[in-house]
């Protein structure tokens, strides 16, 4: 299924709000990618640049699937037919989500394209990929707050 709409904003380098030519709102989940987490390196870099590519456009939405969170699942494309997706990988502001898209091997190729010109999150040394940082924050790498003796 196929729609348009318009760019409202977006949250991170893969998540976006669209607003339907029927005015409703819809959140998507960019199909293919994963992107920055917020507190990663890269995060607002990545942000801004989805946000550069969208921002005035007339999207075109394909869904794909559906999330856990609600989100659709979609490939989006730009007026001149270009995949909001693939134009994140080429700029190195994301990952190819590999678990998802296993077979979009061209995604795969937009990915090694960015790390061997060594181009946005590529430019660092050794970035860490969202879902390696999210295991992370879920086995307790988190730094907490240490409590005070004597204070509640």
């Amino acid at each position: 299924m196929s729609y348009y709409g318009f760019f409202v904003r977006c949250f991170d380098g893969d998540t976006l709000d669209i607003r339907m030519e029927r005015g409703e709102m819809v959140r998507v989940r960019l199909w293919g990618i994963d992107a920055p987490e917020h507190g990663q390196v890269g995060f607002r870099a990545s942000r801004a640049f989805l946000r550069g590519l969208c921002e005035g456009q007339r999207l075109v939405v394909r869904r794909r699937d559906g999330d856990r969170y609600g989100r659709q699942v979609c490939q989006v494309l730009l007026p001149d037919g270009r995949d909001v997706s693939e134009e994140m990988l080429r700029a190195g502001w994301a990952w190819w989500y590999r678990q998802y898209a296993k077979r979009e091997l061209h995604l795969a190729r937009l990915e090694h394209l960015a790390k061997k010109e060594r181009v946005g999150i590529w430019a660092e040394n050794a970035p860490v990929p969202p879902w390696g940082w999210r295991r992370g924050m879920r086995w307790g790498m988190v730094r907490h707050r240490a409590r005070v003796p004597g204070r509640a």
